[in-house]
């Protein structure tokens, strides 16, 4: 194994504690770039300077990965066997991090080795400490690890900057005389900038990716500027926060805009609009440093942590639709139960168990399987919850999901009036019985029903777009009385139908009703949640599109018998 050679020249004699300056070199801001283009990239990779250091690189015998500036995020990387040389001058050396953005094959186990001082790993950040308290640096050695790590990979190691800590300032102590960061700097998950920092730099001519940085959530840009921001979460857009380094700040000069990417899991967790009480909260965030609202940004957000919330990147088990429920917006979740397919249609699909309901929704790229017919029991799913304008959403990934066949077409929960449906989950499946419709004569998805005691709900059509297949429509003939099928869902706070279709109520008077909470309707027979139903001779059959004749309906209190004509 050839040698990973870490040169620092140095001046003769001690400038001792005083003085104390943290370093920052940045391979963003990389000059005299030396090497062969491929691909976009630089490699082999030769040299190349950052501020005042001059860095070597060698294959140094390994012919098949050499040292490489990546175009795409501007970052060295560096594989089993290279070198890298830095040549300066330093005094009263305390430490240098390599800041990594990806650190394979190397872990506590398999570290560099070095000819002195000693070698840690934290996160991917890697540490050397010297063996004396402050030293003047020259030729230190570091040799790459020659097997794979724990990890199963070769060594690799793709870093963004190196930190320098001369005088008082250690590794992971700061200190010193509160240093300003060099432009181009982008902290790290366990140190990332601080607001101030961020802001310090100034906006760079180039997107610096992987840039991380900590701060409060204190409002959110609704408009086209900036300076129209809001400091609160009432009437904010999903777009964006601004976040500041008080939690109480309301000068928009002193915040950093962050961009939240529609469909992203940093959006569905962050963003004011649907999170209203993560205003004041602190979070750390890596994204792309860049210009953003005309100043100072953060887009392309890719990682998230707010403080003392779960692990965005940690699965939580759920084993019914309420655990799936209690998951945060914007966290993994993996189920593993039975919970039924109440309705689904394009890329929406609603589930409930005796515990709730919610929507499973497919993103674009990855859509359904055809299997989700009503009744399908959802055995399995994985993904990642991501609220979309109030509405809850988990959204599974497809190569997760696992079902099995149900029994048809499941419980439509019957509502007699506007107080009953506003007291139902949302997501429920519901039959609005006898009802009156009337359509909006400026939007013709949107209706509202009128319940016999003549209170009213709105309802909206959500399944007529191309998105869907079938198409829904509304009844033509509204002189009709209808029993309606849907979704109770909720628009700006208010309860109302999602609809999915109408049966003709018209006759209803005629229809045989056995009990309060069991009818007939044509040749359904619609009962309570749990409900089994029978024909004379034992067998247990659905509820739908029934032959004629007599059957009994077994409710949890009673048994009833009902004739289908």
């Amino acid at each position: 194994m050839k040698k990973f050679l870490l040169a620092l020249a140095a001046a003769a004699t001690l400038t001792g504690a005083a003085n104390a300056e943290v370093i920052t070199l940045a391979t963003a801001n990389a000059t005299d770039i030396v090497g062969t283009e491929k691909d976009g990239n630089i490699d082999p990779l030769t040299s190349l300077k950052l501020g005042d250091y001059t860095f070597t690189f060698d294959a140094n015998g390994n012919t098949s990965t050499n040292p490489r500036y990546w175009a795409a995020d501007k970052s060295i990387r560096l594989y089993a066997k290279n070198t890298m040389t830095i040549a300066g001058t330093l005094t009263g050396v305390n430490g240098i991090e390599i800041v990594g953005k990806t650190v394979k094959g190397i872990d506590a186990n398999n570290l560099p080795t070095v000819s002195s001082g000693s070698m840690a790993i934290s996160g991917t950040t890697l540490t050397w400490t010297p063996s004396d308290a402050a030293v003047v640096l020259s030729d230190i050695t570091i040799t790459m690890p020659s097997n794979a790590g724990a990890d199963g990979k070769n060594p690799n190691l793709q870093f963004t900057s190196v930190r320098i800590y001369t005088g008082s300032d250690k590794p992971g102590e700061g200190g010193g005389d509160n240093p300003q960061p060099q432009p181009g700097e982008t902290g790290s998950k366990e140190n990332p900038l601080t607001v101030a920092q961020f802001l310090a730099q100034g906006t760079p001519s180039s997107a610096i990716a992987n840039t991380y940085v900590k701060g409060y959530i204190v409002g959110n840009a609704p408009g086209q500027k900036i300076s129209e921001a809001i400091f609160t979460a009432e009437g904010a857009s999903a777009s964006n926060i601004l976040i500041a380094g008080a939690a109480d700040c309301k000068d928009y000069t002193l915040c950093i805009p962050v961009q939240l990417a529609s469909g992203t899991a940093p959006r569905a967790a962050l963003n004011l609009m649907d999170n209203p009480g993560n205003l004041g909260k602190e979070v750390i965030l890596c994204g792309s440093h860049e210009a953003y609202f005309g100043t100072n940004g953060l887009k392309s957000v890719t990682w998230y942590q707010l403080a003392g919330g779960v692990d965005p990147d940690k699965e939580i088990d759920c084993s019914t639709v309420a655990e799936l429920l209690a998951v945060p917006n914007g966290s993994k979740f993996n189920f593993a139960g039975e919970a039924v397919v109440s309705y689904a249609n394009g890329p929406d699909c609603y589930i409930f168990d005796n515990t709730g309901a919610t929507l499973l929704f497919s993103s674009k790229n990855d859509p359904w399987p055809s299997v989700l017919a009503p009744g399908t029991i959802v055995t399995s799913c994985s993904g990642v919850r991501s609220d979309y304008k109030g509405t809850v959403e988990f959204i599974p990934v497809m190569n997760t999901l696992a079902t099995e066949e149900g029994e048809g077409a499941p419980y439509a929960q019957p509502v007699n009036n506007a107080d009953a449906l506003a007291a139902l989950a949302v997501d429920t499946y519901v039959v609005a019985k006898n009802v009156s419709i009337a359509i909006d004569e400026t939007n013709d998805r949107q209706a509202t029903i009128t319940y016999a005691d003549g209170t009213t709900t709105a309802m909206w059509n959500r399944f007529s777009g191309s998105s869907y297949n079938p198409t829904t429509a509304y009844p033509t003939d509204l002189a009709k009385r209808y029993n309606v099928y849907g979704l109770r869902s909720v628009n700006n706070g208010t309860p109302q139908i999602t609809f999915v279709k109408a049966d003709d109520a018209t006759g209803i008077a005629d229809i045989n009703v056995a009990a309060e909470n069991v009818m007939v309707n044509g040749r359904d027979i619609i009962a309570p949640a749990g409900s089994r139903i029978y024909t004379l001779s034992g067998a247990q059959v659905s509820g739908n599109g029934l032959a004629s004749g007599v059957y009994i309906v077994r409710t949890a209190n009673k048994a009833v018998k009902v004739i289908v004509k």
